[in-house]
C-alpha cells in the first residue's frame, strides 16, 4: 500500500491511555469518525460519517480492542456497537458499507489491522 492512498490518512489521537479510548480523525478532510445518533440504517446497523463542523463529538469516542495478530476490533463507547465493513448490500462494485454493529456483540466483519502513518 502507498501512503497516498485515502484510506491511509487516518491519524490516531489517545485521548484516554488508560482506558485505550481514541478518536479517529481524517487528516485530509479535518474531521471526525463518529457513530450517528440519527437515522440509523436498520434495526442492526448504524450509520457512520464524519462530523463536518470539526469538534469532537461524543459520539466520535472508539476503543482499541486487541483481539490477535495484530488484529484489533473498534467499538463506539458511545454507542457500544463495533465498527464492522459490511457484507451486506454494498455500496456498490469497488465499494463497502461501514457500520457499527447496534445489536453491540463483535461481528466477523469486524476485525481490523491498525497501520500507523507520520
Amino acid at each position: 500500500m502507498q501512503d497516498s492512498e485515502p484510506h491511509m490518512l487516518f491519524q490516531f489521537k489517545e485521548e484516554n491511555a488508560a482506558e485505550w479510548q481514541v478518536r479517529l480523525f481524517n487528516i485530509h478532510q479535518q474531521e471526525y469518525l463518529y457513530a450517528a445518533d440519527f437515522a440509523p440504517y436498520d434495526q442492526d446497523r448504524r450509520r457512520v460519517f464524519t462530523w463536518r463542523p470539526g469538534h469532537a463529538p461524543v459520539q466520535g469516542q472508539w476503543k482499541i480492542e486487541n483481539i490477535a495478530n495484530g488484529q484489533v476490533r473498534i467499538l463506539n463507547t458511545h454507542q457500544n456497537e463495533y465498527l464492522y465493513a459490511a457484507d451486506f448490500q454494498p455500496f456498490d462494485r469497488d465499494r463497502r458499507r461501514v457500520f457499527t454493529w447496534r445489536p453491540g456483540t463483535p461481528v466477523n466483519q469486524g476485525a481490523w489491522i491498525i497501520e500507523y502513518i507520520n
